[in-house]
């Protein structure tokens, strides 16, 4: 999954994510697909441009820290998707 369209408004910038396929992921599984048993390892890229590492989900109120994978910064899906199965990002 990658966020390659951020939102930007001069330094204030917010990333929506929302996975593909959601009733795959939530077929056979009791409640909704979130946390690391459904999100593993997968995570999503944040475009070099965003600079900064830590992003609030204006939904949930949780901190998110920026993390290095494969040259790239990231985000954890099993994170972002931890509580609800959207995000709207904040850059704090």
């Amino acid at each position: 999954m990658s966020a390659r369209l951020p939102r930007r408004r001069g330094e204030e910038v917010v990333l929506v994510a929302v996975p593909r396929f959601l009733t795959r992921l939530a077929k056979n599984r009791e409640g909704m697909p979130l946390g690391e048993s459904v999100w593993s390892d997968a995570s999503v890229l944040i475009p070099e441009e965003i600079p900064g590492k830590t992003f609030r989900n204006v939904f949930t109120g949780e901190t998110l820290e920026r993390f290095e994978k494969e040259g790239e910064g990231a985000l954890p899906l099993s994170d972002v998707f931890s509580n609800f199965p959207v995000a709207l990002l904040e850059k704090i």
